[in-house]
Parts: C-alpha cells; structure tokens; sequence
C-alpha cells in the first residue's frame, strides 16, 4: 500500500478561516436582527456584507471540497471519492442561490414598487425560482459534504471530527472550529508516531 502525503497545514488553514469568517457571519446577522428588531438604528448595506461573508463561506468549503488534500484525507481513511464528487458539483450552486437572493433584493429594494415595471417583475419571478432550485441544490451538496466529513472522522475513530460533519451543515463557524481542533490532534498523533 503506497504512503498518501497530506498536507494538514493547508487543511488546517483553510477550516480555521471557515470558521472565523462563519463566527463574523453569525455576529454581524445577529447584531443586525437585534437592530432591527429594537428599532435602533438601520446601518445600509449591512445585511448585503453577511451576505457577502456567507458567500465567502461557501466557496472556500467549495475550494476545500477540490483540494488534493482533502481527497487524500478522505482516501487515507478509506472514505470511497464517489460521496464528495456530488458535494463538490451540488456545492457550487449555494453561492450561485445567495447570489441571486442579493440581486433580487437589492433590486426590489432601489426599484420599489414593481406594478408598472411588469417585465422586471417577470424576471424577479424567474430569478426566484433560480435561487430556490439553487439553494435546494447547494444544501443537498453541504448535506454530502457533512456526511463525507462525518465518514472519515468515523473511519478514524475521532468523534468530534463525526460531530464537526454533522454541526458543519447547520452551523458553519461550530462544524469548522470542531474540524479545525480534530485535524490538528490528528497532526500531532501522526508526529507522535513517526
């Protein structure tokens, strides 16, 4: 059986900036629905940078789904690639759904009332439909993302790592930092051993 070389470092990386992006995301939606909500105060612009962050979110899990060091990850713990080539596809229509949400909104928001603009109206409604079949799509492939996550941190007897691709799904910034803590305990067990 031939040695797969994986390069935690840059796994590592990339999940503790998912996480730290993830943790400014929920933050920033959070302060914006407690603003919204008392009345306070109404920052511009402020829902489209979560959004934004969101987005950023989701293609680095996208670029972390292609990464050679994943696959290896995933091969060094006989996880069969044929559950993260599904992900990786269904993945890339998340942003694409979060995209066109911004887009809807921004423009309902500068356009406002859409009776006389009947043909902009029209193209709203297919937009929406776009983003709903988008998100429908991007959470069937973040779903098959968690499980190969969950698998390979099954295969390798680390719970938390099981845990973390389960968490990852529902809430990004906890899934990635569970993710960050198990690749890490697995770096410093594959240098205990050599």
């Amino acid at each position: 059986m031939e040695q797969i070389e994986i390069n935690f470092n840059k796994l590592l990386k990339l999940f503790l900036i998912v996480s730290i992006i993830s943790t400014a995301q929920y933050i920033l939606e959070s302060v914006i629905y407690l603003l919204n909500y008392y009345n306070i105060i109404n920052i511009p612009y402020l829902r489209q940078l979560a959004s934004f962050l969101y987005i950023f979110v989701l293609i680095l899990l996208y670029k972390i789904s292609w990464s050679d060091d994943f696959k290896a990850l995933g091969l060094k713990y006989q996880v069969d690639e044929k559950r993260i080539k599904r992900a990786r596809y269904c993945l890339l229509f998340m942003p694409l759904g979060t995209a066109l949400m911004i887009t809807i909104l921004y423009t309902i928001y500068t356009v406002g009332n859409l009776e006389p603009y009947y043909n902009l109206a029209l193209l709203l409604f297919v937009f929406s439909i776009m983003m709903v079949c988008s998100f429908i799509i991007g959470i069937i492939g973040l779903v098959a993302l968690g499980i190969y996550i969950y698998i390979i941190g099954k295969n390798a007897n680390e719970k938390l790592m099981s845990i973390g691709g389960i968490v990852l799904i529902i809430f990004t910034f906890v899934g990635g930092f569970l993710i960050y803590i198990t690749l890490k305990r697995l770096i410093l067990d594959l240098e205990s051993s050599e």
